[in-house]
Order: structure tokens, then C-alpha cells, then sequence
């Protein structure tokens, strides 16, 4: 294309021609030159090396090649305009697919109030999951691998916007029956296996902090999940290193308690990239996960 021409102008140009029939009818109801046209189609025919016209005493009709690409541009305009329906939708109605990451153990006591009622109130929007740790979560989002997550302890990165939704503690627990055993939680770990996830961040300061006060639990049982941990800690295995709230979700109240040892601070947070477009149905994701971690906060 020529300086100033673009392939949309030229194919926009040469549809007007074969839809009038002629270059004349064409730049009057185009509003522009016949030379502009002819230049137009000119160049088109160059760069696809074939004639497009057949020009006649009557007007021109298309060749066969100019009827293939009469057909093709009628379909990506339709599909542009199709498109643009499709956007202006998404800015008006909560619709569309998302990727909402969380750890796992987050999401099984996060998610349950949330998905059911959503999904409900919202039949338009399709979520998918992607469960990892809360750094793979948000390198996840900076990538835009996902559009938003359910973050623990969130950095701060310059791309992201960071909402506060409520805290938890990571605490070492054991079931009540068990602690009521031990006047002193320091005899219970000596006592006891203490159960716990080693690559979990939270749970290495916490070891560190009873190497610093002197305790050393005589058995160190090493689990791939927060889940085992729970489990294991719920049948009187031993002591465990969990997030409380992860620890006392769907648990009788009293079954299990919190040890009072050093204990570190959790703050869960909803994370997005500041430049997320901001569709209905994006609005209406973080509106409810924000409700969702409102409700928990109170709890």
C-alpha cells in the first residue's frame, strides 16, 4: 500500500466499486475521487499480482479472483462488526470467560460460599481455576496467564493492584483432646511428631523461631499437603503447622486448637493487573470475591 492508503481504505475502497457497479457511482456515494479509487484497487492488484476488474462499456464486475476477495472481505468485515458487538456486550453484560488462581488449601474454605451463588447470579460468566502457590499466582497474573487471584502475604509489584480482604495466622495446632494432656505446649511437641509442609515459607520461620527459644520437637514429620497435615493432626497423629483458618474449616468448633506458641501473621489479599480491561463482568468477579472475603473477615 501507498503512503496514506491503507489495506482497509483500498478494500474498502474496491467493494464500494463492484457493490455501485462503477467507479463513478462509487466515488460519488464514497465521497471521494475516482483517481483515489482507481489507485486503490490498483494497488491491491499489485500486491496480489492479478487483475480484480473486468471494466466494460457498462461498469466493471469482478473477476474471479476479485469475486474471492469481494467474499473474504464481506466475512472479516462481518466478523468485525461481529467483534465489536461482542466487546460492547462485554462492557454491558457480565459475560465471558476468566481464570481465577489460589492455593488450594485457600480456595477449600474460600471458594464454597463464593462459586454456588456466583455462577448462579451469573450464568454468562464460565471461571476456570488454577490452583498454585501465591508467588506462582502472581507471577501468573504479571504474565497474564490468569485475569485475578486469591493471594497470601501478595508482593508488590508495579503491575498490580492489591485489595486487602481479611487476615488468617499460621499457628501450630493439635486436637483438643490431645493438648488437654499437656498443661505446657512446649511438652506437647516434645512429645509429640510435629507434622508440617517444609516448603511452605510461614512454617520455616516458625521452626526457626522455636530453634531460636530452644525447643527441638523430637520427630519431624514432612507432608506434601495442608491437607494431610489436617488430616493426620484431626486423628491425634501429633502436632501440626497450619493456617488456622485452613485448619478450622469444616471442624466442629472446640475439635481443634491453636498451641499458644509463636504463630506468624497471614494477610490475604485479591490481586489484579492495574491494566485489566474493565468489562461487566470483570467488575462483577471482584465485587463478589471482595464480598466473599468481607463475610470471612467477620467470621
Amino acid at each position: 500500500m501507498s503512503e496514506g492508503l491503507t489495506l482497509e481504505t483500498a478494500l474498502g475502497h474496491f467493494l464500494a466499486v463492484v457493490e455501485h457497479g462503477s467507479f463513478t457511482a462509487a466515488a460519488k456515494a464514497e465521497h471521494v475521487s475516482q483517481p483515489s479509487l482507481s489507485v486503490a484497487v490498483r494497488k491491491l492488484e499489485e500486491r496480489l499480482g492479478t487483475a480484480l476488474l473486468h471494466r466494460h462499456a457498462r461498469g466493471v464486475e469482478p473477476t474471479r479472483a476479485g469475486q474471492i476477495l469481494v467474499e473474504r472481505s464481506r466475512q472479516a468485515r462481518g466478523a468485525l462488526e461481529a467483534a465489536g458487538d461482542e466487546i460492547a456486550t462485554l462492557q454491558s453484560e457480565p459475560r465471558g470467560r476468566y481464570r481465577l488462581g489460589c492455593h488450594e488449601s485457600l480456595g477449600t474454605y474460600f471458594l464454597p460460599g463464593f462459586m454456588g451463588p456466583f455462577l448462579a447470579k451469573h450464568p454468562g460468566i464460565e471461571l476456570t481455576l488454577f490452583n498454585a502457590n501465591s508467588v506462582q499466582v502472581e507471577e501468573a497474573i504479571v504474565t497474564r496467564e490468569i485475569d485475578l487471584g486469591l493471594v497470601v502475604n501478595p508482593g508488590r509489584h508495579p503491575d498490580t493492584v492489591v485489595r486487602h480482604l481479611f487476615d488468617d495466622q499460621v499457628v501450630f495446632v493439635a486436637a483438643s483432646k490431645i493438648a488437654k494432656r499437656f498443661d505446657d505446649p512446649v511438652d506437647a511437641l516434645a512429645a509429640l511428631p510435629l507434622l508440617h509442609v517444609p516448603a511452605i515459607r510461614q512454617t520455616q520461620h516458625l521452626l526457626g523461631s522455636l530453634g531460636q527459644e530452644g525447643v527441638a520437637p523430637p520427630r519431624m514429620i514432612a507432608c506434601s499437603s495442608m491437607s494431610l497435615v489436617k488430616s493426620l493432626v484431626l486423628d491425634g497423629t501429633g502436632v501440626g503447622i497450619l493456617p488456622w483458618r485452613v485448619a478450622a474449616h469444616g471442624v466442629p468448633k472446640g475439635r481443634l486448637v491453636p498451641l499458644d506458641l509463636p504463630r506468624y501473621d497471614d494477610r490475604i489479599a485479591l490481586v489484579w493487573r492495574a491494566d485489566a480491561p474493565s468489562t461487566a463482568a470483570l467488575e462483577e468477579l471482584r465485587h463478589g470475591l471482595r464480598a466473599q472475603g468481607a463475610k470471612l473477615a467477620e467470621d
